[in-house]
């Protein structure tokens, strides 16, 4: 029988202002005889009603699977007014429909305190970020007051993974962070961030808007055909998918060809490897795959795997970087009919490749 374990959210406090950026909660499920994990199990999230909405389908309740160590997660947009306190409810959905196990965890709301990120290469009153801003890099410049040593500062931009920094040193208050390119899509952005001192007492900053406008001649445009994978079925990269060798291969149609006859010849294919655990990239286990697509490679499909540059293990070697976590995927071409850079949706693929003695 399913066991809910309990609920974790990112903070047990979040703020009454940042109702444009989402937290993350995870719950996980354990067969209550042998306490493994409890796979492909449905876990319905509820919210009271007007306190906020899950991310995903903008609704107070939404019901997921668990994954392959028994765990589901999903994203809070609180209210523009939400409550003081708010109710996060987890309940295990029986194969009749009814509900088993129910856990309920409580998130304290409260106000700002900390001075908003400031972004210096944003331009007027709407925090205006420009192509050329994004090609000379965008930082936000955040004020730390009285900074102490072990001080964890947690920086969100709009709904994309946060960017985590543990303070070091007390004798400088300007902390500046790099805010990758790929955050800077099309349209607003709330930004902002909270400190965590060493008891574990959070500070939440006032949230910056910033608009960022991609000029229209460069913006990448999303219709490429998803990659087809091999050895990883139900979108999960375990051990036997390493072992076996997972393999990429772009031949999807795009306007009647193959997509790599489709792109313009003697440019490049990138192929964008990013790993997660939670929300945190890991750096160790991403990379970037890049192909030219000349009169050769318009020939054949591009095939990514374990033989890649000549290497034996260029795969399985990122998957056992990672261990255990999340992969997302997408790559990108300039293609013929326009000469613009034409790119994939991500797709998303859960890793465990730790063997079970070892969890």
């Amino acid at each position: 029988m399913a066991f809910l374990v309990g609920i974790s959210t990112e903070n047990k406090t979040w703020c009454n202002t940042w109702s444009g950026i989402p937290f993350g909660v995870t719950a996980r499920v354990v067969d209550d005889a042998t306490l493994l994990p409890q796979r492909e199990q449905i876990v319905r999230f509820e919210l009271p009603a007007g306190s906020g909405s899950w991310m995903e389908n903008d609704a107070s309740t939404i019901e997921l699977m668990t994954n392959y160590n028994g765990e589901v997660s999903a994203e809070i947009k609180i209210a523009t007014t939400a409550p003081q306190k708010l109710a996060i409810t987890a309940s295990v959905v029986k194969d009749d429909g009814t509900l088993g196990a129910t856990y309920t965890s409580t998130v304290v709301i409260v106000a700002p305190t900390v001075k908003a990120p400031d972004y210096p290469i944003a331009s007027g009153d709407q925090n205006k970020i420009t192509e050329d801003d994004v090609a000379a890099g965008v930082y936000a410049i955040l004020v730390i007051d009285n900074p102490n040593v072990a001080d964890l500062v947690t920086f969100h931009f709009g709904v994309n993974p946060l960017i985590r920094h543990s303070e070091n040193n007390t004798t400088e208050n300007i902390l500046p962070i790099a805010v990758p390119d790929e955050y800077m899509t099309t349209g607003a952005h709330d930004t902002g961030y909270y400190i965590v001192d060493s008891a574990g007492n959070p500070q939440f900053s006032h949230v910056t808007t910033v608009n960022v406008q991609r000029d229209s001649t460069s913006s990448t445009i999303v219709d490429l055909p998803a990659f087809e994978i091999a050895n990883a079925e139900n979108d999960i990269i375990n051990i036997a998918s390493a072992t076996l060798g997972v393999v990429i291969t772009l031949n999807g149609d795009y306007n009647g060809e193959i997509v790599n006859v489709a792109a313009k010849e003697n440019t490049y294919c990138n192929i964008y490897w990013k790993s997660y655990i939670g929300k945190e990239e890991v750096p160790a286990a991403s990379t970037v795959f890049t192909f030219l697509v000349d009169a050769e490679g318009r020939l054949n499909p591009v095939v990514l795997d374990d033989t890649y540059d000549g290497g034996t293990d260029a795969l399985r070697d990122l998957f056992y970087a990672l261990g255990e976590g999340i992969l997302k995927i997408s790559y990108e071409m300039v293609m013929e009919i326009d000469n613009k850079l034409h790119a994939s949706k991500e797709q998303t693929y859960y890793v465990d490749v730790v063997p079970p003695g070892r969890k």
